[in-house]
């Protein structure tokens, strides 16, 4: 749903259900921001410009450092 951003089709109850549900679960919230940060990285590359280095770098760093220490499920 996220990811595809099918959300917009949902009605008013449903939107304000998944929000408070992001606003309540970390995991949730981490994995939309990373959606989002793929989905840029996604128009950037359909854009055919010259890519940022250090930007990616900082990305690739935050992204493996994020799935190294994801731990979704575990108390």
């Amino acid at each position: 749903m996220v990811a595809t951003d099918e959300i917009e089709a949902f009605g008013f109850m449903k939107r304000m259900e998944l929000r408070f549900h992001l606003f309540m679960c970390g995991h949730c919230r981490n994995y939309v921001a990373q959606i989002r940060s793929i989905g840029q990285g996604a128009k950037n590359a359909a854009a055919e410009t010259e890519p940022d280095r250090e930007q990616l770098q900082r990305l690739e760093k935050e992204i493996c450092g994020k799935i190294c220490n994801h731990n979704h499920g575990s108390s």
